[in-house]
């Protein structure tokens, strides 16, 4: 991996952030647990380090930030730009933005976690399925020979 690859990888695009921003380019937080506020600039809000960094054998790839959801998200800008300056999006550019939109709600943590949760519930209710008798364990561990 280059040693410049960013590794704040953004689950709400930066450029999204500062639409939202003061006129000091920054963002009005609030934190639920300590019920407090702060101001943060939108390249250390909604992030997290290496987020879409894979790392087969070994190897960090930095694929997907950089030539998937860079594409994606670059697409999503430029259709949010025509629609804030009165443009009607024509097939192809509906098409780019519906995508940005779709991988939007796919990227954050909540829908994260309500994925994990739902596998978690799908893995435990398959496992109980599967081992309700002895017989049946018998014959799922003889399958697996």
């Amino acid at each position: 991996m280059k040693s410049k690859e960013p590794r704040r990888h953004h689950y709400l695009p930066q450029w999204y952030q500062t639409g939202f921003a003061d006129t000091d380019g920054r963002l009005w937080l609030y934190d639920r647990k300590a019920q407090t506020y702060r101001k943060a600039h939108p390249r250390y809000v909604c992030c997290e380090k290496d987020l879409y960094t894979i790392d087969p054998d070994g190897i960090q790839d930095q694929r997907i930030e950089r030539e998937i959801l860079q594409l994606i998200d670059g697409q999503g800008a430029s259709a949010v730009r025509f629609l804030a300056g009165g443009a009607r999006l024509d097939r192809e550019w509906s098409e780019s933005f519906s995508i940005f939109m779709a991988v939007l709600i796919t990227r954050t943590p909540a829908f994260r976690s309500m994925m994990s949760q739902m596998y978690k519930a799908t893995g435990e209710e398959i496992m109980r399925i599967m081992t309700k008798d002895v017989d049946r364990v018998k014959h799922h561990i003889e399958e697996c020979r």
